[in-house]
């Protein structure tokens, strides 16, 4: 009986050893809030994540469609309806069966229509005023007013991103609506936050030097580059390029540069927008301006240069284009989370128990 009893003392140590385990687990992952901050700094506490969402704005709908909660989307607008990306095939699915409604956006011609489905979907029960957030991104001319009129009707949960200029914000909005839909920081975004990281250890271990690059578009009746505070930029930043349009004595992301006179006597890759590269006309113009200098000429997808994780394969393919002999492939996964880790440990505890208890009554019976 001593031995039976000596068994059953040890046993039951390590079984208390790992309870905190699984109480550390049930703490971190059942009851801790979400806390987020949304563009202008404002703090918004969640208890778990959303059940619902609202996305208004291409780059919420993008960024929700990819971390894979398509299904939590139940009012978008209608630029994210109309997006010819095959992305969102899965949100026109959800419209047509009327799962999400997509009849406004937050310019005034569209503003009631986009209220009235919130309001609609809130007295289905298909959104929650007080608890289920609405995502928005645009100018604060178009954004305040609509905020203004969602507070009237009892949304509390409004988010807002009137701008996002680097790469660096860019991966904190992400990350936030992550938080927002999953609870977690998800592989993606993870991903996300350390590619330029990875990109700069090979380039640093490889001794290459730096390339020249630049970004432009075309507004205005003329091609602009991108300055300090255009995302583009920051992407070529990110992706271990060296930006020759960087102005700070112009205030504005954008600027009208002589492009013959910005790289002559250099070899650079130049990144060009849609409004170029579907526009035969400036495309052939950007050509004769860049003579001989341009390395290569480069379509970012307006996903890619847009509030959207997909800027995560934009920065990819900046990098494969500048340095083919060190980046090729698709985007490389992420490594794990700290996240990931904790299900391991969890499942590896699980067997010992088992294990051990199953000692405990072979020897006891023994």
């Amino acid at each position: 009986m001593r031995t039976e009893a000596r068994i059953i003392a040890i046993t039951t140590v390590i079984l208390l050893s790992l309870c905190p385990v699984f109480t550390d687990y049930i703490d971190s992952y059942g009851e801790e809030t979400i806390t987020v901050k949304d563009g202008n700094g404002s703090e918004f506490v969640f208890s778990e994540p959303a059940d619902y969402v609202a996305t208004i704005g291409v780059g919420p709908t993008s960024t929700v469609i990819d971390l894979g909660f398509a299904d939590k989307i139940v009012v978008c607008d209608t630029y994210s309806k109309s997006n010819a990306d095959d992305s969102f095939d899965i949100l026109r699915e959800r419209i047509d069966s009327r799962d999400t409604f997509a009849n406004g956006s937050i310019f005034s011609s569209g503003r009631d229509a986009l209220i009235t489905d919130l309001i609609y979907m809130a007295d289905q029960g298909k959104f929650d005023t007080k608890t289920d957030p609405v995502l928005i991104t645009g100018s604060k001319s178009y954004v305040n007013p609509t905020v203004d009129e969602l507070s009237k009707y009892g949304f509390v949960n409004i988010l807002v991103w009137e701008d996002i200029s680097s790469y660096d914000e860019l991966i904190e909005y992400v990350r936030t609506i992550s938080l927002i839909v999953s609870g977690v920081v998800t592989d993606s975004v993870q991903k996300m936050s350390d590619m330029p990281d990875e990109i700069a250890d090979v380039l640093d271990s490889s001794g290459i030097q730096r390339h020249d690059a630049f970004y432009v578009t075309y507004s205005g009746s003329v091609m602009k580059v991108g300055n300090e505070n255009s995302l583009a930029n920051s992407m070529i930043l990110a992706a271990g390029g060296v930006s020759l349009t960087e102005d700070p004595s112009k205030e504005n992301p954008t600027y009208e540069a002589s492009i013959p006179d910005l790289v002559e006597g250099k070899n650079v890759v130049v990144f060009v927008d849609s409004s170029i590269w579907k526009n035969e006309d400036y495309l052939n113009q950007l050509n004769s301006q860049l003579g001989p200098y341009a390395d290569e000429i480069v379509n970012l997808d307006p996903l890619w240069n847009n509030f959207t994780i997909r800027s995560t394969e934009g920065v990819w393919v900046m990098a494969c284009a500048m340095y083919p002999e060190l980046f090729t492939g698709d985007v490389p996964s992420s490594s794990e989370t700290d996240d990931d880790g904790v299900f391991p440990y969890l499942i590896a505890s699980g067997l010992s128990i088992v294990v051990i208890l199953a000692i405990s009554y072979y020897l006891i019976r023994k």
